[in-house]
């Protein structure tokens, strides 16, 4: 393509024999020194020099015309002369004649001015000088008025066209002069511009021309318009073979360029024309179009479909046109849209989806499709080829988009929705079925289905009748044809997807649908869905066909030798994976169809072993749940539907009983996971309820039963208690279907079979299936002669059994009645016949029942035994429960009716008085003596079981005391060894041993206290210690001492792992203990409190572990947890706080009373004397009392540390979609309620240490960056209303900041560990949270303690900060409703707040300021210290006060004074208005602030304005935006701007006072008008005035002008702008130094970035005047390296790089002077050389000898972001030229 341009330039005939620069500037040299040795020159010179000199003076447009009449009247006298004197000068005199806001008459005179000189000039003089005199004259002709413009174009044809080739460089510029004659046709200038534009094509080459037509068309924006009306004349019309780029060169991807820009631009003509011009020049069939780059058609196409968004229908045919040509027959349009533009169309909108551009939005392309579809000729082909991609492309949008925007969303719906669903889901069964036959592991396909599933609306009628039916049964045929021709590819990833994938299309498909035969138009069933599904989408079924082998041992069902399957959907998807499953279960059992199951009754034990870690099965089973699943949601489907269309069911052509035995097999595989039984079991129970399929398989027969049974009952065990909700509610399940009494026999041999080898796991998991049971579902009935083996394991001898047994009551049992009913509906059976007997014994009659016939006494004495155990084992609670419980609400209707017949009356009638009666007959009642030899032997033993029913009896303690503290002893000791041996059989008889031990020695110690009731428990306990060495003391003394082995023995029971399943018994023994005997065991309570709570908190652990691993839903979890053992170890808790509390309680009512008596009973003065002494020793007492029960109140607090975590865990929401959500909901719900239940109970005794507590654990969770929300949760739930949380923390913070303060009483205990620092964020944490009408009501008691801290600033020094950010909050609350009218209300917050704020500001002056020293010694983040109020704390629970150097080592303050100042910045001051209402009160607080505050840091700053940190430049920022309050900070500022150090900061620093200063110009009317005044002020005539000083004062005056227009809003100093150009005109007039002139040149800058470009038109002719003078001086002698001139040389580079990145349409005219702007830059022609200056500049440059210098590394033209930035932006000096 270089060779393109050496072609334009030789058709242009080039200029043959350019010169250099240098040589250019020595001629001109030459030249000046000659003619300046003319005499008569001089004077001419001189008489322009004085003409010029009138400029300065002139004020009105009449004075203009003056000058340029004495100017043209003064060049017209020295016609003789060919140079112009002061030409530069008077350039820019002419350009400023010539500005728009000048009469036409100024005009016309500066015309006739221009003319003359260039008349004098001639065309050498004119191309010598073309920068100085076309500035002006280029740009006028947009601005010039009709009656001038004649004028300026004969001027153009004059002077410009005899240039020729010379015209090649200001080519583009004096097209952009003429182009705005072209905006109308019906203008008086409309062909004569014309006509010039096609001379100046002429004048180069056709091809140069239209290049720089391009290049306008790209770069500005309103001469676009302009450019396509002369494009639409001159540029020919051609036919698709003819070859354009003679004409428009050989760069078409130029004009493809700025055809896309002018496609792209905002005016719809422009669109249009654009349009009209490629169907025209340019269409998508032609030779020029196809010979672009790949890139550059994208460009244009890109920018051609985007006209549709204007949804115009003028744009839309005209690009229709394009893209399908010009034919009129749809056939051919067709054709040629496929040919021509739809490859490309596609792969740009392709393109733009997946890599869309940040300049608009990710929904662009997406709409542009929508609208291509309208036209059925581009949309059709277009979807076949795109679909796919669109819908990727949505899809990874939302998969990589945290928050997908509504626009996409939006924009995805109304395309699927536009396009036919025939096209999308043709697309989707075509890839997924490709997919799946061709891979094994991708699933790209797949998942995009799935995606469209569950995006899109899948409910329309074509969707849900053809659609969905078509691909779900194809779909299923391939994968089972697949399955079956390679077995293996089940468990590969793409198979399981597709599964998924299977299942998500059953879901959102009505199986209504599926039930008869799809109607497909034109389309008859050929036997297979897959066939049918690739004819109906025109897809070729033979090359992705799966060969089916026809040799297939399968025996089972019919479906295998099927060749022709059904044309019902549902029952050919049915049949397909019914035989998809028997493949799994051949894949996963690893056996053949044909091989049977084991025998049912075989044990447990003997199931098929495979290993649980062997992955491969894993998977394969995972395909079998998969298929069975899929199954699953069919037939509950087709339950749901309401079939009734006909009678008749679907039948399905299968083996049903076989096909069930063969999926029952993978649930005797100890690999079967629960997901896999509960689909299996579900599956056989819908199937063998419903009545729409036949033939269906029975359920109801034993070996089924048995492998169903054995893989629920194995989920039932202790390690699988996330799956025992959903376990039992299958086995219920089973239990209706069936009509025998198969599940209880299963269960009985189960828990026969079970023994310890196996750990006697059957009872666990029948205790969970007893214990997750309702009572309506009435489980002793259905499951009597289970529950009857677990009831014997209570008199078992074996003791690891008999605790099996105990365990399960404990824990299973749920509820007496439920044993009561089936053991009593067997005791009164009618079947006992009695009658009256008389009996005489030693003479005396006895009369009583007695049996007339023989019964089953062994079935009587074995629930007589059980029933005794039952007894034994419940106890008090059994009792309870039997005596408050009525007979008439068991759920067991012939237990009801039985006891009516006895004549019970079901209103009075409780389970304790019928059991009562029962047994009570049963003891009464004898044989005949008929009977008596047969009877007696089982009757006495049923009589021996009613005796021990009936008298249950506790040991009566006739043992002596020592025995019994031998006793005790060796029973400790047996039970701690059996404790850490890990024996379990014999610790709850002991347990029950050392009860009634204990109940001994307390007897015996409370008959010792009555005998000596002054003698306290201590006392006796010291004076037992004391006479241990006599024995007859020991004897006659009862000893009330605890062992020393009990409390750690209590402990490790409770704590010990292996102990576990003991822990309700020792839970039992210590709540029933404890609270009988206090004074025994009162020194236990503290260590078994904390031991209930490391309990807790491992069980929290737990759960916590489950809740995490519940997130995946195929993870097995083994975990122990439950709620009755947290229900449990809750009820411990808080027994055991409780007790610990009221033993406190009533030590310190014993320890006060003697006291107080004391007190009391003086009298007269010297009683009064010895009272005071007394009150201080009662004083000194209690403080001693509470230290010595501080471990009581510890209790309390770690007590609440549980319950607070307890609580925090259970407000978590366990994942729904594990089998485990039902149990950890379960759980949850128990222990939240228990967990509430202990809280309130705790709170309602000690209130305030319980808000404390809580408090304090609040701030644990604040410093592990956790939310923290839990606590105010809990507090609303203790307390009722805001009012007492707020007064409770009040009264916590007045008792610490001040002892004598507060209501606190003496039994409310202060929490050492709690400071009023962490009550004061927690108090403000809640104000945040309360609402408005809230905040009034605790506003009174806040405003307390808030007047208390300001009036004793002192005191409270360091307490001032947290109480003002309450205050602020509450105060803030409070503005924001209406209770601030009232005057009160008003008042106290001005009042408080105003002091509060005054006292946080004073302390700025006492508080350390922070150095960097500090920092480096003490690090930034340093806690808010303890001061005077922890100080107290320690005096008073210590006795002394800590050390000031050990206090201030320990607290550090350092970064107290910046947390108060970043609070006044961003708190305090933006809501200043709001709090102190009247504007004396702000100014005064402002005062405060800046004085204490912010004058100290700006007074100690070093050197630089940097060293001042951020948060006081903040702090006067926020003031600036207080009217009230300009003066106090205007001063401060005023000087930071005045100071020499101001621009010695940073740029982040400097910009952070941005805002500030121009607030402050923009308060001061009169601050602009001075900062101007100091610029323009004319230098010193002191002789002793140092002139470099005033230099560098007067650029800092500069930097401040262009500081505070850089801080202004755009176009803010618009009315002072004429002043602004006027001093920076003087300073650049008057030859400053080189500091001044870089200055003015970055002001200038500033003013380009900060006011709008068509406000500057006047100041460009002094702009271009100034930088053509500067630059060519730099030509004519270049700077020395050093020079102090290089920085202004630097300053004007930078400012011609800034023009050149802004690129205004102002500017563009002017930039051809500086830079070449046309394709010579890029491809430069032969013996060209450049005519703007930077060019020569740099050929100038490159001449002369390099030098050492450091050369600048620039960046790239372009930002990351793609947007333009300045090269020179990083460069800060220069110390050469090269």
């Amino acid at each position: 393509m270089s060779s393109a341009p050496k072609d334009d330039a030789a058709q242009g005939g080039g200029p043959k024999g350019p010169m250099s620069a240098a040589a250019k500037l020595r001629e001109q040299v030459a030249l000046d020194a000659t003619i300046q040795n003319d005499p008569k020159y001089r004077k001419y010179a001189q008489q322009v020099e004085k003409c010029l000199a009138t400029f300065e003076n002139m004020h009105e447009w009449p004075d203009f015309i003056a000058f340029l009449k004495q100017l043209l009247k003064t060049l017209q006298s020295y016609t003789q002369f060919k140079e112009i004197p002061r030409k530069l000068i008077v350039s820019k005199r002419l350009s400023q004649c010539l500005i728009p806001a000048l009469p036409s008459g100024v005009h016309q005179r500066a015309l006739d001015v221009y003319s003359h000189i260039l008349s004098v000039l001639g065309p050498e003089g004119l191309k010598r000088d073309f920068p100085l005199w076309s500035s002006g004259l280029f740009p006028f002709f947009e601005y010039a008025s009709t009656s001038v413009k004649p004028t300026l174009l004969s001027m153009f044809e004059k002077y410009y066209l005899p240039l020729q080739s010379e015209l090649r460089a200001v080519m583009r510029a004096l097209i952009l002069a003429l182009l705005p004659g072209l905006e109308e046709e019906t203008s008086d200038f409309f062909e004569r511009v014309m006509g010039l534009l096609d001379h100046l094509s002429g004048t180069v080459s056709p091809a140069f021309f239209f290049q720089n037509i391009w290049l306008i068309m790209l770069t500005t924006q309103v001469p676009r318009a302009y450019c396509l009306n002369y494009l639409s004349r001159r540029l020919p019309r051609l036919d698709a073979t003819e070859d354009i780029t003679p004409i428009v060169g050989r760069d078409i991807g130029l004009m493809m360029r700025a055809f896309a820009a002018a496609l792209g631009d905002d005016n719809l003509l422009v669109q249009r024309g654009a349009l009209d011009l490629l169907l025209q020049a340019l269409r998508a069939d032609s030779a020029a179009f196809s010979q672009a780059s790949a890139a550059d058609r994208a460009r244009l196409v890109r920018a051609a479909t985007g006209v549709v968004l204007r949804r115009d229908l003028s744009l839309n045919r005209r690009l229709f046109s394009w893209l399908l040509g010009s034919d009129e027959h749809v056939e051919r349009q067709a054709e040629y849209f496929r040919t021509h533009a739809l490859g490309l169309l596609a792969d740009t909108l392709r393109d733009e989806m997946y890599h869309p551009s940040s300049e608009y939005s990710n929904a662009r392309p997406f709409k542009i499709y929508i609208s291509l579809l309208d036209k059925w000729e581009i949309g059709a082909p277009l979807t076949e080829a795109l679909i796919y991609d669109a819908l990727k492309s949505i899809k990874r949008t939302v998969d990589r988009s945290i928050d997908v925007g509504e626009d996409i969303l939006i924009t995805a719906n109304t395309l699927y929705e536009a396009m036919e669903p025939r096209a999308i889901w043709r697309r989707l069964f075509q890839s997924v079925r490709k997919e799946i036959i061709e891979n094994e592991t991708q699933k790209e396909c797949i998942d995009m289905m799935l995606f469209v599933l569950k995006t899109f609306r899948v409910d329309e009628d074509e969707i849900q009748n053809v659609h969905l039916p078509l691909l779900f049964c194809a779909l299923v045929e391939k994968l089972e044809e697949l399955a079956k021709r390679v077995p293996r590819r089940i468990t590969t990833p793409t198979f399981r997807a597709a599964m998924d994938l299977l299942e998500q299309i059953a879901v959102r498909t009505s199986v209504v649908c599926m039930m008869s035969p799809l109607q497909l138009a034109n389309l008859a069933f050929g036997g297979s869905f897959d066939d049918t599904a690739c004819a109906f989408y025109g897809l070729d079924a033979d090359v992705l066909s799966v060969p089916v082998p026809d040799d297939n041992p399968h025996t089972l069902g019919a479906t295998r030798e099927r060749k022709w399957m059904s044309a019902v959907p549902f029952i050919a998807s049915f049949e397909h994976l019914a035989d998809l499953t028997v493949t799994c279960v051949e894949l996963a059992t690893g056996s053949s169809d044909s091989a049977v199951v084991e025998s049912a009754d075989r044990n447990s034990n003997d199931a098929v072993e495979i290993g649980r870690g062997d992955t491969e099965t894993g998977v394969r089973m995972h395909a079998f749940v998969q298929s069975v699943s899929l199954l699953l949601k069919l037939t509950e489907a087709l339950n749901d539907a309401r079939f009734t269309a006909s009678e008749t069911s679907l039948t399905i052509s299968w083996n049903a009983e076989g096909w069930l035995d063969c999926i029952s097999q993978p649930l005797n595989l100890q690999s079967c996971s629960f997901v896999a039984a509960d689909r299996v079991v579900s599956l056989a129970i819908r199937l063998h309820a419903t009545s729409y399929l036949q033939p269906k398989p029975a359920i109801d027969k034993r070996p089924r039963l048995l492998s169903m049974m054995r893989a629920l009952m194995d989920y039932l065990r202790l390690e699988t208690s996330p799956y025992h909700v959903r376990a039992v509610r299958l086995i219920w399940d089973l239990e209706h279907a069936t009509t025998h009494h198969h599940l209880e026999s299963i269960i009985a041999q189960r828990l026969v079979a079970s023994s310890a080898t196996n750990g006697y796991t059957a009872y666990a998991a029948f205790g969970a299936l007893w214990r997750l049971s309702d009572d309506d579902q009435q489980p002793g009935i259905h499951f009597k002669v289970p529950m009857l083996i677990v009831l014997d394991t209570l008199k078992s001898t074996d003791p690891v059994l008999r605790r099996v047994g105990e365990t399960w009551m404990r824990c299973n049992l749920k509820s007496y009645p439920r044993v009561l009913d089936p053991i009593l509906l067997e005791l009164i059976n009618p079947a006992i016949y009695r009658s009256e007997g008389v009996t005489t014994v030693r003479g005396r009659e006895i009369r009583g029942p007695m049996y007339d016939r023989p019964f089953d006494q062994h079935r009587i004495a074995y629930l007589l035994d059980v029933l005794l155990q039952v007894v034994r084992f419940g106890g008090h609670n059994f009792s309870r429960v039997a005596a408050s419980t009525l007979l008439a609400r068991s759920p067991c209707p012939q237990l009801v009716e039985r006891v009516t017949q006895n004549g019970f009356s079901l209103l009075t009638a409780t389970y304790n008085t019928v059991l009562a009666d029962t047994l009570l007959r049963f003891l009464q009642s004898e044989p005949k003596p008929s009977l008596f030899t047969s009877m007696q032997r089982l009757n006495i033993e049923a009589h021996s079981s009613v005796i021990d029913l009936l008298q249950c009896i506790v040991s009566r303690g006739d043992l002596d005391q020592v025995m019994v503290e031998t006793l005790e002893s060796a029973v400790i000791i047996k039970l701690f060894s059996l404790v850490h041996f890990s024996r379990l059989e014999l610790q709850n008889k002991l347990l029950h041993l050392l009860h009634s031990i204990i109940s001994s020695s307390a007897a015996a110690a409370e008959k010792q206290r009555i005998k000596s009731p002054n003698m306290t428990l201590q006392n006796s306990m010291d004076q037992t210690l004391e006479a241990g060495s006599d024995g007859a003391q020991a004897e006659s003394t009862v000893s009330a001492s605890i062992n020393p082995l009990l409390i750690q023995l209590l402990v490790d029971g409770v704590a010990t792992p292996t102990n576990r399943p003991l822990l309700h018994h020792w839970l039992d023994f210590i709540l029933m203990t404890i609270p009988q005997f206090p004074h025994i065991l009162t020194t236990a309570i503290s260590p078994l409190n904390a031991c209930i709570c490391r309990q807790i908190r491992s069980e929290l652990d737990d759960i916590s572990r489950v809740l995490e691993l519940s997130h995946e839903p195929t993870r097995e979890i083994v975990s122990c947890a439950d709620d009755a053992e947290f229900v449990m170890l809750f009820n411990a808790l808080e027994r055991l706080i409780l007790l610990s509390l009221d033993e406190l309680d009533s030590n310190m009512s014993d320890e006060n009373s003697p006291t107080d008596r004391s007190a009391s009973d003086g009298a007269g003065l010297l009683s009064m004397v010895s009272n005071v002494f007394l009150t201080d020793s009662a004083n000194q007492a209690t403080e001693a009392v509470m230290t010595a029960r501080s471990p009581a109140y510890r209790s309390l607090h770690e007590g609440v540390g549980v319950l607070y975590a307890t609580w925090n865990l259970v407000s978590e929401a366990p994942a729904t979609s594990h089998p485990a959500y039902e149990t950890l909901a379960h759980i949850f719900t128990r222990t939240s309620s228990r967990c509430r239940k202990v809280f309130d109970k705790l709170y309602r005794v000690h209130a305030f240490e319980v808000i404390e507590s809580v408090i304090e654990y609040w701030n644990v969770d604040q410093s592990a960056l956790k939310p923290g929300k839990v606590a105010f949760d809990i507090v609303d739930f203790l307390t009722a209303s805001a009012q007492n949380v707020v007064h409770m923390v009040c009264e916590s913070i007045s008792w610490r900041i001040s002892p004598t303060a507060g209501e606190r009483s003496r039994k409310q205990v202060l929490n050492p560990e709690l400071t009023d620092a962490i009550l004061f964020m927690f108090l403000e944490e809640y104000l945040l949270k309360l609402e408005h009408p809230l905040a009034l009501q605790v506003w009174p008691r806040y405003l307390s303690l808030a007047k208390d801290v300001a009036a004793n600033v002192k005191e409270y020094r360091s307490q001032m900060l947290p109480v003002l950010r309450c205050t602020t909050i509450l105060a803030l609350k409070i503005t924001q409703t209406t209770a601030i009218e009232d005057r009160k209300t008003r008042k106290d917050i001005q009042d408080t707040y105003g002091k509060l704020l005054d006292a946080v500001s004073l302390d700025q002056g006492i508080w350390p300021r922070r150095t960097k020293e500090n920092l480096l010694v003490n690090g930034k983040d340093v806690a808010l210290s303890r001061t005077q109020s922890e100080s107290n704390l320690n005096e008073k629970y210590n006795g002394s006060p800590v050390p000031v150097a050990e206090s201030s080592q320990k607290s550090p303050v350092l970064d107290l004074s910046d947390k108060i100042n970043q609070y006044l910045a961003y708190d305090v001051l933006p809501n200043l208005r709001r709090f102190l209402i009247e504007n004396d009160k702000i100014l005064a607080a402002c005062n405060n602030i800046l004085y204490y505050v912010v004058s100290p840091a700006l007074k100690t700053r070093t050197n630089r304005l940097a060293d001042v940190d951020d948060i006081f430049i903040a702090i006067v920022d926020q003031m600036s935006k207080l009217s009230a309050a300009v003066k106090a900070w205007r001063n401060p500022a005023i000087d930071v701007f005045n100071d020499i150090k101001f621009f010695s900061a940073t740029p982040i620093s400097g910009l952070k006072w941005r805002s500030i200063i121009k607030t402050l110009i923009d308060t001061d009317k009169t601050a602009f008008s001075e900062l101007l005044g100091r610029i323009a002020s004319a230098p010193s005539a002191n002789i002793f005035v140092n002139r470099e000083y005033e230099m560098q004062t007067k650029a800092q005056n500069i930097r401040r002008l262009s500081f505070v227009l850089f801080a202004s809003e755009k176009n803010h100093f618009l009315t002072q702008l004429p002043a602004v150009q006027e001093k920076l005109v003087d300073i650049l007039r008057s030859g400053s130094s080189s500091i001044v002139e870089s200055e003015v040149y970055l002001c200038i800058r500033v003013l380009l970035c900060r006011l709008s470009p068509h406000n500057l038109s006047s100041f460009w002719p002094v702009l271009l005047s100034e930088l053509i003078r500067i630059f060519e001086q730099v030509m004519a002698e270049p700077p020395s390296d050093g020079s102090d001139s290089l920085q202004s040389i630097l300053s004007a580079c930078k400012l011609i790089d800034l023009l050149l990145v802004l690129q205004t349409e102002e500017f563009q005219i002017h930039q051809w002077i500086f830079i070449t702007d046309t394709v010579d830059a890029i491809y430069r022609p032969d013996n060209w050389f450049p005519e703007a200056i930077m060019d020569q500049l740099s050929e100038t440059v490159g001449d002369l000898p390099s030098s050492e210098s450091v050369r600048i590394s620039l960046p790239d033209a372009t930002s990351p972001r793609g947007m333009r930035q300045p090269l020179l932006k990083s460069a800060k000096q220069i110390d050469s030229i090269h």
